[in-house]
């Protein structure tokens, strides 16, 4: 082979090596470009699943102070619910105890200006079945317990010319031994009915027994 011939394919040898390290070069470029971008997409990947983990914890706390909100409110509602119950009951019992002394009270001084004594705390007993005390102030009932367009003054004339508790009220009776029974029992003895007698407490019951009173059915 002649110089020539030698020096040409020198010549080719290295142009082939250099197209060999050019082409190593550039699929070492590209390797690099696809690493980069695999690197780039797995941090993105972890960044993204970070962020969700952290949008989880949030989403899971605002749940969890929601809830606990809710039942702070829920508690919160509860004892004021209690209080306003527990105040409606002393409420009631106050007004209750109100509308007690003010129908005791009236009847009582209902009962004191037709009889004496006994006869007249007797006598206010029933006289209170026959009150009921509203806001607008103590109102008169019939006998069965419905109201009225009574007065005060009205149920004691009732009471005073009710021949059913007439026993019971001042004047219809003389203390002395000449005094005229109803006909239908000992002069001067009191007289009730026993739906009346019924009415009344133990301890009124023993003091009309023990003052001699008579009980008609």
């Amino acid at each position: 082979m002649s110089n020539e011939e030698n020096e040409t394919s020198i010549e080719d040898l290295k142009k082939s090596l250099s197209d060999r390290d050019a082409t190593i070069k550039d699929l070492q470029t590209q390797f690099d470009a696809v690493k980069g971008k695999a690197d780039q997409l797995l941090d993105e990947t972890k960044k993204a699943k970070a962020k969700a983990r952290d949008d989880e914890a949030i989403a899971n706390q605002a749940l969890k102070d929601r809830a606990k909100k809710n039942g702070d409110f829920e508690q919160l509602l509860q004892s004021s619910e209690k209080e306003r119950q527990a105040l409606s009951e002393q409420l009631g019992t106050l007004q209750n105890r109100v509308s007690s002394e003010k129908t005791r009270s009236e009847s009582l001084r209902l009962a004191s200006e037709l009889a004496d004594g006994t006869n007249a705390e007797l006598l206010s007993e029933f006289i209170s079945k026959r009150l009921k005390y509203t806001e607008d102030g103590l109102k008169v009932l019939d006998d069965n317990g419905n109201l009225t367009v009574s007065s005060l003054q009205d149920l004691k004339h009732e009471f005073e010319s009710s021949g059913k508790f007439q026993s019971l009220i001042r004047g219809s009776k003389s203390s002395g031994g000449g005094a005229v029974g109803d006909g239908n029992g000992v002069a001067g003895k009191a007289k009730i009915e026993r739906s009346n007698f019924d009415g009344m407490n133990p301890t009124q019951q023993m003091e009309f027994i023990r003052d001699g009173g008579e009980i008609t059915d």
